[in-house]
Order: C-alpha cells, then sequence, then structure tokens
C-alpha cells in the first residue's frame, strides 16, 4: 500500500514521456525513445538502493524509498523526452497555433487502442485469479508463480519490442495501400517472433534449475517449480503466433477479432480450463492449464483469421489474391 500509494497517483510523467515515445517512434526514429526509457532505468537503479537504506545523506525511506526512486525515473525520462522532442529535428512538431480537438481522431485512437488496453488490463486479471486457485495449496507455489512471471515477462517484452516495432511498420503499409509490404512485415514478424519464443522455451527447458536459483528458491519450490516452468513453457510458441495474429487484426483496423483473441486467452479459456483440471490433476492442472489455452487460442486465432481471409470484401487486405 505505501508503494501504491506513491506510484499509483504519481504517474503522469510516466505517461507523458510513453506519450512522447510513441509519437517519435512514429517518425520511424526507435533511438531517441530508447535513450530516455534507459536513463529512467538507470536513474531508478541508482537511487533505489541510496533512498530504501539511506546511504550517504540520503534519508532511509524503506519500501517508500522504492517508490520515490521509481517515480523519479519517471520524471527524469519525462524531462528528457520532451528536451529531445523540442530540440532535436523531427518530422512532427508541438504547435498550438490553430490547436483544436479532433474528435474522430481521438475516436479512433481509443478504438485501435483497446486491444493492447485489454491485454495489459486482462493480465494482472489472469494472476489475481491464479493466486486464488494457488492459494488452496501453499504460500510457495504463490511465491514461485511471482518468480515465473517475472521470467516469462523478459520473453514477453522482448516480443512486445518486436510488436512495437513492426505494428507501425504494417499501420503504414496499411494506410498506404501497399498490401503486399504489409503482408511481408507479418510474415518476417511471425517467423522472428516464432524464433524468439522457441529461444524462449529451449532456455527454460533447459536451465529451470538456474533460473531458480536466481530468486534464492527454497528446495519446496524447485520440488514442483522446475516441472511446473517444464509444463508452462510448451505454451510459448502458441502464444506468439497468436499474439501476431491479434497484432495484424489491429494494424488493419479489425479490433473486435483482435480483442477476442485476448479475451480467448486470458479469460474465455483459461479460468474454466484451469477449474476442470485443477479439480482433476490438482496444482499440476493449473500449470497445464496454461499450454492448452495457449494452443486454443492459437486454434481460435487461427480460425479467425481464416475467416477474415475469405470475406469477399477483404481478400486484397488479408491475402486472398
Amino acid at each position: 500500500m505505501e508503494y501504491m500509494g506513491i506510484c499509483s497517483f504519481m504517474q503522469i510523467p510516466n505517461m507523458v514521456h510513453i506519450v512522447i515515445q510513441k509519437m517519435i517512434q512514429a517518425t520511424g526514429n526507435m533511438i531517441e525513445p530508447m535513450l530516455f526509457q534507459l536513463t529512467g532505468v538507470i536513474t531508478n537503479f541508482i537511487f533505489d538502493p541510496l533512498l530504501i537504506f539511506g546511504i550517504g545523506f540520503f534519508p532511509a525511506m524503506g519500501i517508500k524509498g522504492a517508490a520515490t526512486a521509481t517515480v523519479l525515473g519517471y520524471s527524469v525520462s519525462m524531462v528528457l523526452a520532451f528536451i529531445m522532442f523540442l530540440k532535436a529535428k523531427h518530422k512532427i512538431a508541438l504547435k498550438t497555433v490553430g490547436f483544436r480537438f479532433e474528435w474522430s481522431i481521438v475516436q479512433k485512437i481509443i478504438i485501435l487502442g483497446l486491444p493492447s488496453f485489454i491485454m495489459n488490463a486482462l493480465n494482472a486479471f489472469t494472476i489475481t485469479i491464479v493466486n486464488l486457485f494457488l492459494v488452496a495449496y501453499s504460500d510457495t507455489s504463490i511465491a514461485f508463480l511471482g518468480a515465473y512471471f517475472k521470467i516469462q515477462q523478459l520473453i514477453i517484452m522482448t516480443i512486445n519490442g518486436l510488436i512495437q516495432g513492426c505494428l507501425p511498420i504494417m499501420r503504414f503499409n496499411y494506410g498506404a495501400g501497399n498490401l503486399k509490404r504489409l503482408q511481408s512485415v507479418f510474415r518476417y514478424s511471425t517467423i522472428l517472433v516464432t524464433s524468439l519464443m522457441m529461444f524462449g522455451t529451449l532456455i527454460i527447458m533447459l536451465f529451470p534449475t538456474q533460473i531458480l536459483s536466481l530468486f534464492m528458491a527454497s528446495e519446496k519450490m524447485r520440488s514442483y517449480g522446475i516441472m511446473a516452468m517444464r509444463i508452462m513453457a510448451t505454451g510459448y510458441l502458441f502464444c506468439g503466433l497468436s499474439t501476431m495474429i491479434s497484432t495484424y487484426m489491429q494494424a488493419i483496423e479489425r479490433v473486435l477479432p483482435s480483442i477476442m483473441i485476448q479475451i480467448f486467452r486470458q479469460m474465455f479459456f483459461l479460468i474454466p480450463i484451469m477449474w476442470i483440471l485443477e479439480k482433476a490433476l490438482l496444482i499440476i492442472g493449473i500449470w497445464i492449464a496454461f499450454p492448452v489455452t495457449e494452443l486454443l487460442t492459437f486454434v481460435a486465432a487461427v480460425i479467425l483469421f481464416m475467416r477474415l481471409r475469405f470475406q469477399n470484401n477483404n481478400k486484397d487486405i488479408v491475402g486472398g489474391k
């Protein structure tokens, strides 16, 4: 509560620097957004121990110090983003003369952003639901899930980085009517995502003990955590493929199918499958529910994609010709 009390109500710097980041990325410049993001992360990294433990003349603030360091990192990123945005030469410029809200554009931004919003919101919802299942077993199982999701996040963040690069390119070409290049970006991105997911699966399959040791895992956690990691990692490949289909749908303004894929993964499939398998297989059923959900989500995504492909009025867009 102390941590969230500071971070949750100090998100404006974070949101501002993200908006500037996306605007600069939209021009094709990925280097400057990376620089001011890294600066914020490094600032957070430096001030975390200083403010938590009270090193030097800094006060010992404990968990409040960690939150303050986080907000400070956001703020540094925001200031640097503003400086880069205003002083560097970009294809876009901030002007106040003649500024007015165009509600049609605002509406389009909200609609096209819904799939990403739902995906992020449902991630938190999913963790909460899984914890409710695990609380019946032990605190150790909940601690393991937290450690596992941190490792998984490293893999997912890599995929998200690729998506952040390919989504605007697909959008550019869709808007320009360059359907051949749109298809090319989708194909190459899918190959890259598949390769990265296979690599992530391989790492977890081969080194689960070493990965858990990074979190000072107890013997009890390792006893079922190693098997659980290997089981859940088998769903990564399907996750990458369905995510790419969802991203493609988002790029060509098919928002509803994109949202449906996210809902299938995080809610429609996962919760009932986990409930059924947990009743039959106990805690192992919880781990198995993840790859089963990813497989079913992939199948649903392919069905939605093929259905869209064979619609007469969309054949050019999705590769029907």
